[in-house]
């Protein structure tokens, strides 16, 4: 579900970065560059004409470089094949979805749960509060999807998850350790059976050792761990700015009356980094775009129960 509704989202923002870099080039030169360059305008050797033409071909280089690789990306909104994939995997594997009583049960449960800072869910509380109720619990609710499954059929469980927040995982300097201890416990006080958590690349890395998925390539799955790595990175930062805001109005008052609010520099930063004319077109030329073969992950992924029972019995 969460798949669908971010899906178009995702793909206009891959096709968007392509005007992104190309106004990022234009508005730090006309926001920045030229103002501190005007500063030499009367110095009597600097050509600051020249220098500013030289840059002017360069933008205007980068701009046509990034037009061509633009004209050359896939069309993933007629022809996604992550999509069809992941049609093609969970056809006829999805179950039923709890009724709008037991939705609201759920809900209510969250809420105190949430306040309690309980496992699931609640690093969404804040952040998805436009989203409606189901988007706040949503991890909660697939919590008790796999408590119900698990105790009805009487089966051992894996679940993979690359969701990185620490209402899953015990995070420690912003490095992912272990799963949340109180998942562990309450799935096997309600279901008497235990559950084992990866992340991908961990699952990948873990049933390619035991032979489960020996086709699967190395480079396959360290794609997939840099993609983690990198998202962990971005959640405990993104993670700490929002938890720096969540202060009560008394809080933020004294503040005001304390400091003064100052912006980060965004021109500071972008005209810090100096990158010449010849790194960048290194980077777009050697920068295609590159999508995880999610056919090597998918269709190696039909895994008997005996082989998650022996994954299960070997693990500690």
């Amino acid at each position: 579900m969460e798949y669908h509704e971010n899906r178009l989202g995702v793909i206009e923002g891959i096709e968007k970065s392509y005007d992104d870099i190309n106004s990022l080039l234009i508005e730090n030169f006309d926001k920045n560059l030229q103002k501190q360059l005007n500063h030499y305008k009367r110095h009597p050797s600097i050509l600051i004409d020249e220098i500013i033409k030289t840059h002017d071909n360069f933008v205007e280089n980068v701009s046509n470089e990034l037009e061509k690789q633009k004209a050359n990306h896939p069309d993933f909104k007629t022809e996604d094949t992550v999509l069809n994939e992941i049609t093609e995997l969970f056809d006829d594997c999805v179950g039923e979805e709890f009724s709008k009583d037991e939705l609201t049960k759920i809900y209510s449960e969250g809420k105190e749960r949430y306040a309690n800072e309980i496992p699931p869910g609640y690093k969404d509380e804040n952040t998805k509060q436009k989203k409606g109720l189901r988007n706040i619990y949503g991890d909660l609710v697939i919590w008790k999807e796999l408590l119900n499954y698990t105790k009805n059929k009487k089966n051992p469980l894996i679940f993979i998850t690359d969701d990185r927040k620490e209402d899953w995982w015990t995070i420690d300097k912003g490095k992912t350790i272990r799963p949340r201890e109180e998942l562990i416990k309450e799935f096997f006080d309600f279901t008497g059976i235990r559950i084992l958590i990866y992340n991908a690349d961990q699952f990948l890395t873990y049933a390619k050792e035991r032979g489960l998925l020996p086709e699967i390539k190395d480079e396959t799955i360290e794609e997939v761990k840099d993609i983690r790595v990198s998202d962990e990175k971005y959640y405990t930062n993104l993670s700490d700015i929002l938890n720096s805001q969540s202060l009560a109005s008394k809080s933020i008052s004294d503040m005001l009356s304390a400091q003064t609010y100052k912006p980060i520099n965004i021109s500071d930063m972008l005209s810090s980094q100096a990158i010449t004319s010849k790194s960048i077109s290194d980077m777009l030329s050697a920068q295609t775009y590159k999508p995880i073969n999610i056919s090597d992950m998918l269709s190696s992924q039909a895994i008997t129960s005996k082989s998650i029972s022996d994954m299960l019995s070997a693990q500690t």
